[in-house]
C-alpha cells in the first residue's frame, strides 16, 4: 500500500485530495480519536472515490495561454503589437531593461525570494547592480564558492526606495555562486507586495580605465592625486567655483560606472560626469545633484576616450576628492545560468493547475486581456465554468470555438465585482477565451488576476437536455384564491425553492378585525402577518409566529383586533423536509363584527346594566344603552370621579363551559373623556381583565377582539384630570367568520416545468397531476446521442406508487431496467450499479402516482433525474473495519419472547443517523397477520410518526396509511387496537424530530453544531387473534345479515354485525376478560319499540354468561329487512354466505361485497378463525314460537326472545367444524323461514 494522503490534529469532518492514478483498493488508517468524542467514538458517514469527474481544464491535454502573463516557460510567452510579455529569471541577467523577472506576487515575509546566478567558475568580484522595475525594501548578496556549499553575505543595501541600487561588497570576493537575497517589496499592486528586477550585474573592480592616465585641472591644480591607486591622497580645488577634472585614457572604453571618494566632511553635493570621444566635444552621461553620499557608487554606462568629472557644489570651502575611477570590466551576470526561488509564475497554466494558491495575473496596467483555453479535442461540456478571480474583470466575455475562425458568444458580464463566477449550461467546443476589457477599480491598479479557470464535466447527461412529458400539473392548482375559498382540501404555495413568499388579501374597503385564524397544510419555521392602514397606507406588524423545531404548527389564531384596508402573509423560513422547500396554506379565516355598524346588531342594546351610582334623574343608567348616541347619557352624579357600569348581556342556556357570547367589537362613546379606564369581562364566573387604558383623551373608544363574555365591566377614574364621567352609548358587537373577498395577483407565482427535473436546482421539482391524473404518465429524456452510462438516479419528492424505467439507443426499442430505494428517503437508483452500458433515451413511466392523502392537491414530483457517466466507485464495495459503532433496527425488537411478548431491552435502541429530519423502519411481520394496534418506546421523540402497511416490500408495492400520531412530545406511544389491518410489512415514517440540542459526535461540546436524532428502543405490534361471524340470521342471498361476531373489530370483542352496520355499534365492555378457552353464553335479544309504513324501530341487547354486555342501543331497519316468508335463514361460522367471493366481487346482475362499507369489513376476515367444540342450539323456543304463530295465524306483538347458547373455544382456523355441525343438526338445506320471520317480526 501507498501512502497518498494524512493529516495530524485536524478537528475538520470532512477531507478530499486528489490522486489520478489507476488503483484498486483504498485503505483508511485511523491512528488517534478526538478526545473531546464522547465515549472516544469514531464514526465515519462516508467514503467517496471519483473516477474521472475531474477538471477539464486540468487535463494533461489541456493548454491555456495568455496575451498578458507573467510567466517562466516558453509555452507560456506570448505576443501582443510585437512584444513578449513574459518575467522569467533569465530577462533578469539578458542585459534588456525592457524585460524583467518578477518574485512571487503577494511577497509580505523578507527572505521568502532571491535570485541566484551561477557565474560558471570562482570569479572575483567586488559590487552587484540592481536595476528595479519593483525595489525591495531591503537587499542582500551572498557568496559560494561551490556548487553545493554554503552561502555568506558580501554586501548589502538597507532602506532602499531608488530603482538602481548598488551593492557594495565588504571586500573582493571569488564566487561561483552569487545570491541576491530579497526582503520585503517596497511597494505593492492590487494592495499585494510586488518585486521586480529589470537586471541584475555582477562586476569586479580591478581594472579602472583612469589609473596612470594624463588629467588636466581646470583651475591648474595637481589632478593626478584624485586619480591614483590610493584612496587616502586627495586632490582639493582652488575654489568653490565650478572645477573640472579631465582625464584622457588614450584609448577608447566602455564603462560600467564609476566611484567618486570625498572625505566625510566635504561631500560633493553637484557634479556631473561626461565624456568624449575628441577631447573637444564632451557629452553629460551623469548627473547628481543634492547628494549626500561621501563614498558614491555610480552604475552607469558609459563610453568614450576622455572623461570629465565636473564639480559644481559643495558644503566645504572647496572640492576635496580622493578617488574618481571609472570601471570598464565585463558583466559576470550577463546571461549567467540564473534560479529564481519562488519565482513569479503567473501564467495561464496556473488557472487551470487546479491549485487554490496559484495564479494568473495580467501585465500591470492592462487595458484588455485574453486568456484561451485549449482542449485537446471537441468537448462536450454539461458542468458549466466556475472561475475564481483572485482581481475580478468587471467587463468581459467568454466565446467558444471549435477552430479560432468561428467564435460564439457564451456569457457577457459588465459590472462585475463578484470573484466567483458561475456559468451554466451545456456545449461542446474545443477553444475557449476569457477576453477582459475593463478590470475592476477596488484592487487600486486595475488588474486583472484569476485564481483558476474549471471547466466540469458533468457526470449527469441529462442535465438541460431536451425531454417530454405527458401531463403536468395545472400551473394554477396552487393560486393564491385557495387560500380563501374556505375549502380545506384546496392550498396556496409561494414559487418552487424558496424559503420565503407572501401572499395578499384584499379587504377591498377598511375593515375591522376582530381576529384571524391561519390553517396550514406544511407549515413553515417562520412567518408574520401584516395589514396596511387604510388612511396612511403604511404597513404595521400583527404578529410573528417562528420556532426553532421543524414549524410552527399547522394552526395560529390572533384575537386582538385591528382596522385594515388589505393584510399580508409573508413566509420568512421553511424548512426543507426529504419533498423539498414544501409550505402550503389553507386558508386565511376572518372574523368581523357582525353587521358591521348595524344598530340591529348591538348586543348591547336595551340590555339590563348595573352601575356604582345613579344620582341624577335626567341620567339615568338605562341612557347607556338606548340607542340614543347624542342626546342621552348615563351621568353617575356631579363630582364623582371614580364609577362603574356593569352591562349584562343575555342569558345564555347551561352548556358547554366556559360560557359567554362571542364577542368581536366593543365601542364606548363618551360625554367626557374618561382619562383612566378599565374594561373587564365576565367569563366564566370570573372577572378577566379586557385592557387598562390610561390618558384616555378620545370621546370614542373602539376595541375589536375575540373574547367569551356575558358581562362587561367598565371602570371609569379621571381623579387625575377632575373631569366628570359619562357614557353616552355602550355597543357591543357578535363575531361572524369570513374569509377575505380578495387577494392581489402573485407577482412571483408557484409554477412547475419539465425542466426543472434536468436542471441543476435540487429544490426546484416537476409535478404530475393529482389524484387519478397522475396515473399512465411517461417522462422521455432524450440525451442527444449515444452515451456510456453507469447508472441512473431519480430523485422524488412527492413519490409515486408504482413506476418502471426504460432505456434505448434508438428510440424504438426500450428496455426495462429494475431500480431500488436507499437511505435517501425519495432517491431510487438502478438496481444493478457500477455496470457500464449504453443509452440514449430513458424512459420513466409513472403507472399509479403520488396518492396525496389529504385532499388531493398534489401528484408525484421529480427534483432531479440524472443520468451518471461517472459514480462513486467506492458506493456498494466491500469495505472492511475492525470497529464499528452500529446500532441497528433489529435492536427495536430484541424482546426475548418476540413479536409483541416479553419485556424490552431498553439498553439497545435502534438511532437513526445524526442529523436526520426523516427516518424510516420497515418490520417484517413474517407472514400476513391480522394487527390491532401496537405501540413503541422512543428514546429520541419524533412529532410525527405515519404508519403505513403492505403485503409485500418491493419498489412498485403500495403502501397504504394506517394511522398518524402527531404532535407527539410522549416517549411511549400506544397506537389503539381500533387500528387494525392485515398486511405483513409495517413501516414507521419519522419526521420532525423533538431535539434538536444533541451533541455532534464528531463536534462533541460545540452548541453550533447541535442537531437532531430519532431513536426507539422498543417497537410492539399486537395480532387481531381471529374474528367473524359465529352464528345469525341473513337473507336469501346474504345481502342482509344480523349476526353475532366475535374479534371482529377489537380483540376478544363480541358485537353484532350487519349488513352496512346497520344494526352494529360497539358496546363498551364491563370489564376485559379474555374468552379463550372458556365456556361462553351469548344471547342477543331484540325489542320492537316503533314502528311505522317503512321502518321498524328495535332496541338490541347483548348478553354474556347471562350479564348485561354493554348498554342496549336502538336501530331503525327498514320494514321489509328479512321480513315474509321464505326469506331467512340461519348462517353459521361467517357473517353472511354472501362473504364468499373475492373482495369486491359482484355477480354482473347482483349487488357488491357486502364487506363494503363496513368499518373494518374488508381488512378483517369475515369467517370465525377457530375451533368449535361442541355447538348446542337451543330449539326448544323456536318449536313453542312455531306453535303459537300456528294457533293464532297473526304477527305476535308481544316482546320475543330468540336465544343462542354457544360453547366455544378459539384455537386455530377449522371452518370444516361448522359445516359438520349445521348437517348434523339440521340436515344439508335445513330452512327455518317460515319461524324465523315469525320470531323477527
Amino acid at each position: 500500500m501507498e501512502e497518498k494522503d494524512g493529516q495530524r490534529g485536524s478537528i475538520a469532518v470532512s477531507r478530499q485530495f486528489e490522486v489520478f492514478q489507476r488503483i484498486r483498493y483504498v485503505k483508511l488508517n485511523v491512528y488517534q480519536v478526538l478526545g473531546s468524542n464522547p465515549g472516544g467514538k469514531l464514526g465515519l458517514e462516508d467514503l467517496k472515490v471519483y473516477s474521472v469527474s475531474d477538471n477539464l481544464a486540468n487535463r494533461t491535454v489541456a493548454v491555456a495561454t495568455a496575451t498578458s502573463s507573467w510567466a517562466n516557460c516558453a509555452s507560456c510567452v506570448s505576443e501582443v503589437d510585437g512584444n513578449f510579455r513574459s518575467h522569467a529569471s533569465s530577462f533578469a541577467v539578458d542585459d534588456d531593461f525592457e524585460t524583467w523577472w518578477g518574485a512571487q506576487y503577494a511577497t509580505s515575509l523578507p527572505g521568502q525570494s532571491y535570485m541566484q546566478i551561477d557565474l560558471g567558475a570562482l570569479t572575483q568580484i567586488d559590487i552587484a547592480a540592481i536595476r528595479w522595475k519593483y525595489p525591495a525594501f531591503d537587499v542582500s548578496a551572498l557568496c559560494s564558492q561551490t556548487d553545493t556549499g554554503n552561502f555568506d553575505m558580501v554586501g548589502a543595501a538597507f532602506k532602499n526606495t531608488a530603482y538602481l541600487t548598488p551593492i557594495v561588497f565588504f571586500g573582493s570576493y571569488q564566487c561561483k555562486r552569487v545570491r541576491i537575497l530579497l526582503g520585503i517589496p517596497a511597494e505593492s499592486l492590487g494592495g499585494q507586495g510586488i518585486i521586480g528586477i529589470r537586471e541584475v550585474e555582477i562586476y569586479s573592480t580591478s581594472s579602472d580605465v583612469t589609473i596612470g592616465k594624463p588629467i588636466e585641472s581646470s583651475d591648474s591644480t595637481n589632478g593626478v592625486l584624485a586619480t591614483d591607486d590610493s584612496d587616502v591622497t586627495t586632490w582639493m580645488s582652488a575654489s568653490k567655483a565650478v572645477t573640472s577634472l579631465t582625464i584622457d585614457t588614450e584609448t577608447n572604453f566602455t564603462a560600467w560606472g564609476a566611484r567618486l571618494l570625498s572625505p566625510s566632511t566635504s561631500v560633493i553635493a553637484n557634479f556631473e560626469i561626461q565624456v568624449s570621444d575628441d577631447g573637444e566635444t564632451f557629452e553629460t552621461v551623469y548627473k547628481v545633484e543634492g547628494n549626500q553620499v561621501n563614498d558614491l557608487w555610480i552604475i552607469q554606462r558609459f563610453s568614450g576616450r576622455y572623461v570629465r568629472a565636473v564639480f559644481q557644489q559643495t558644503s566645504a570651502s572647496t572640492f576635496y576628492v580622493r578617488t574618481f575611477r571609472v570601471f570598464a570590466t565585463a558583466n559576470y551576470a550577463l546571461n549567467a545560468p540564473s534560479l529564481p526561488e519562488k519565482g513569479w509564475e503567473h501564467s495561464g497554466y496556473q488557472a487551470i493547475d487546479g491549485l487554490d494558491n496559484t495564479y494568473w495575473i495580467s501585465e500591470p496596467f492592462a487595458t484588455t486581456a485574453t486568456l484561451r483555453l485549449v482542449l485537446a479535442e471537441q468537448t462536450f461540456v454539461a458542468g458549466g465554468v466556475k472561475l475564481v478571480w483572485m482581481f475580478p474583470a468587471e467587463d468581459f466575455r467568454v466565446y467558444l470555438s471549435n477552430d479560432t475562425v468561428t467564435w460564439n458568444l457564451l456569457y457577457n458580464v459588465t459590472g462585475n465585482l463578484e470573484n466567483i463566477t458561475l456559468i451554466g449550461g451545456y456545449w461542446e467546443a474545443k477553444y475557449m477565451d476569457i477576453r477582459m476589457d475593463r478590470a475592476s477599480q477596488l484592487n487600486g491598479d486595475g488588474i486583472y488576476a484569476l485564481f483558476s479557470w474549471n471547466v466540469y464535466f458533468d457526470p449527469n447527461l441529462a442535465h438541460f437536455k431536451p425531454l417530454e412529458v405527458t401531463a403536468t400539473i395545472s400551473q394554477s392548482q396552487f393560486r393564491p384564491e385557495n387560500a380563501i375559498d374556505g375549502d380545506e382540501s384546496t392550498i396556496w404555495m409561494p414559487r418552487q425553492g424558496t424559503t420565503s413568499g407572501k401572499i395578499t388579501f384584499d379587504l377591498l374597503e377598511n375593515m375591522i378585525i376582530s381576529g384571524f385564524d391561519v390553517y396550514w397544510r406544511r407549515p413553515p419555521r417562520a412567518y408574520r402577518m401584516e395589514y396596511e392602514e387604510a388612511d396612511t397606507g403604511i404597513w404595521k406588524l400583527v404578529h410573528s409566529w417562528n420556532t426553532t423545531a421543524l414549524n410552527v404548527g399547522p394552526q395560529q389564531y390572533w384575537t386582538e383586533g385591528f382596522s385594515a384596508r388589505r393584510i399580508m402573509l409573508v413566509v420568512e423560513d421553511v424548512q426543507t423536509s426529504e419533498e423539498g422547500l414544501i409550505v402550503a396554506l389553507q386558508d386565511v379565516k376572518l372574523y368581523i363584527p357582525v353587521g358591521g355598524n348595524a344598530i340591529d346588531k348591538n348586543i348591547a342594546l336595551k340590555r339590563v346594566v348595573e352601575v356604582s351610582a345613579n344620582t341624577i334623574v335626567g341620567n339615568v343608567k338605562e341612557y347607556a344603552v338606548d340607542g340614543n348616541e347624542r342626546g342621552t347619557y348615563w351621568h353617575p352624579g356631579w363630582g364623582i370621579r371614580q364609577a362603574w357600569l356593569l352591562l349584562n348581556l343575555d342569558f345564555l342556556p347551561p352548556g358547554q363551559l366556559p360560557p359567554g357570547h362571542d364577542l368581536a367589537r366593543i365601542q364606548v362613546m363618551w360625554r367626557w373623556a374618561p382619562d383612566d379606564l378599565l374594561i373587564e369581562l365576565a367569563y366564566d364566573n370570573s372577572m378577566i381583565p379586557l385592557g387598562h387604558y390610561t390618558g384616555v383623551t378620545s370621546l370614542v373608544t373602539d376595541i375589536p377582539m375575540m373574547r367569551k363574555a356575558l358581562k362587561i365591566k367598565f371602570s371609569v377614574d379621571s381623579s387625575r384630570t377632575d373631569e366628570e364621567i359619562g357614557i353616552l352609548q355602550v355597543k357591543v358587537w357578535k363575531r361572524v367568520s369570513a374569509y377575505p373577498p380578495a387577494v392581489v395577483k402573485d407577482p412571483d407565482p408557484w409554477m412547475t416545468h419539465k425542466d426543472y427535473m434536468v436542471d441543476r436546482d435540487l429544490q426546484s421539482y416537476w409535478m404530475g397531476p393529482p389524484l387519478d391524473g397522475g396515473n399512465l404518465v411517461t417522462v422521455t429524456i432524450d440525451l442527444g446521442k449515444i452515451y456510456n452510462a453507469t447508472d441512473i438516479q431519480i430523485y422524488f419528492g412527492f413519490r409515486p406508487q408504482v413506476l418502471f424505467l426504460y432505456t434505448s439507443t434508438d428510440g424504438v426499442v426500450y428496455n426495462q431496467s429494475l431500480m431500488t430505494s436507499g437511505k435517501t428517503l425519495g432517491l431510487l437508483t438502478l438496481k444493478e450499479q457500477g455496470l457500464a452500458f449504453v443509452l440514449r433515451y430513458v424512459r420513466l413511466k409513472i403507472m399509479r402516482g403520488y396518492i396525496d392523502p389529504d385532499g388531493g392537491q398534489w401528484g408525484s414530483t421529480i427534483r432531479d433525474f440524472a443520468v451518471v457517466q461517472f459514480s462513486n466507485l467506492a458506493r456498494g464495495k466491500l469495505a472492511y473495519a475492525d470497529n464499528i459503532w452500529s446500532y441497528p433496527p433489529e435492536w427495536t425488537v430484541d424482546s426475548e419472547l418476540g413479536l409483541a411478548s416479553g419485556d424490552p431491552d431498553q439498553e439497545t435502541a435502534w438511532t437513526s443517523r445524526f442529523g436526520a429530519k426523516s427516518a424510516q423502519l420497515t418490520y417484517d411481520l413474517g407472514g400476513l397477520k391480522n394487527v390491532a394496534g401496537m405501540e413503541w418506546m422512543f428514546g429520541y421523540v419524533a412529532q410525527k410518526t405515519q404508519v403505513h402497511y403492505a403485503d409485500t416490500n418491493a419498489n412498485d408495492t403500495n403502501w397504504r396509511k394506517a394511522t398518524e400520531v402527531a404532535l407527539n412530545q410522549l416517549q411511549h406511544v400506544v397506537v389503539p387496537t381500533t387500528v387494525h389491518f392485515k398486511a405483513r410489512y409495517i413501516r414507521l415514517s419519522l419526521t420532525e424530530p423533538v431535539s434538536e440540542d444533541i451533541w455532534d459526535p464528531d463536534d462533541y461540546g460545540n452548541i453550533e453544531t447541535w442537531s437532531s436524532l430519532f431513536s426507539i428502543l422498543d417497537f410492539k405490534v399486537y395480532e387481531h387473534t381471529g374474528g367473524g361471524g359465529v352464528m345469525g340470521f341473513q337473507s336469501l342471498d346474504g345481502m342482509q345479515y344480523t349476526t353475532i361476531t366475535y374479534g371482529l373489530r377489537q380483540p376478544e370483542e363480541w358485537i353484532i354485525s350487519s349488513e352496512r352496520d346497520i344494526l352494529t355499534k360497539d358496546v363498551v365492555r364491563p370489564s376485559y376478560v379474555t374468552d379463550v378457552g372458556r365456556l361462553v353464553q351469548v344471547v342477543l335479544t331484540t325489542r320492537k319499540v316503533a314502528q311505522d309504513k317503512t321502518t321498524r324501530t328495535f332496541e338490541v341487547a347483548i348478553y354474556k354468561n347471562g350479564m348485561p354486555y354493554g348498554d342496549p342501543y336502538i336501530r331503525t331497519v327498514p320494514l321489509d329487512r328479512m321480513h315474509g316468508p321464505h326469506s331467512t335463514r340461519i348462517v353459521m361460522g361467517v357473517r353472511s354466505s354472501a362473504h364468499e367471493p373475492e373482495v369486491g366481487a359482484a355477480d354482473v346482475d347482483g349487488p357488491l361485497d357486502p364487506r363494503a362499507d363496513v368499518e373494518q369489513g374488508i381488512p378483517l376476515s369475515p369467517f370465525f378463525e377457530g375451533a368449535s367444540w361442541a355447538w348446542f342450539v337451543v330449539v326448544v323456543v323456536v318449536v313453542v314460537v312455531c306453535l303459537l304463530y300456528l294457533l293464532f295465524f297473526v304477527w305476535l306483538s308481544f316482546v320475543v326472545v330468540v336465544v343462542v347458547v354457544v360453547v366455544v373455544v378459539v384455537v386455530e382456523s377449522a371452518s370444516s367444524h361448522l359445516s359438520r355441525l349445521v348437517r348434523l343438526l339440521f340436515g344439508s338445506s335445513l330452512h327455518l323461514e317460515h319461524a324465523l320471520t315469525s320470531i323477527h317480526a
